[in-house]
């Protein structure tokens, strides 16, 4: 059976102005070589609330949404 190797979330760099949004992606890499979108199956958070929320809702799984000025 094949096991998860690597998460990869793209975009790895990136900058928003308050009041936009980033849809974020997670792609898992698997032992034979496999390739599969877990974006609505990994759990979203941010490092900084006040700056960015993220979204873990049915249908928005990886929305970021910029709410202030910082960094996450």
């Amino acid at each position: 059976n094949a096991v998860l190797t690597s998460i990869a979330v793209t975009p790895t760099d990136s900058s928003l102005a308050a009041g936009t949004q980033l849809q974020y992606t997670a792609m898992g890499t698997y032992s034979n070589n496999t390739v599969q979108d877990l974006t609505t199956q990994v759990f979203w958070a941010s490092s900084n609330s006040a700056a960015a929320t993220i979204s873990n809702a049915t249908d928005s799984e990886g929305l970021a949404q910029a709410v202030a000025a910082g960094a996450t």
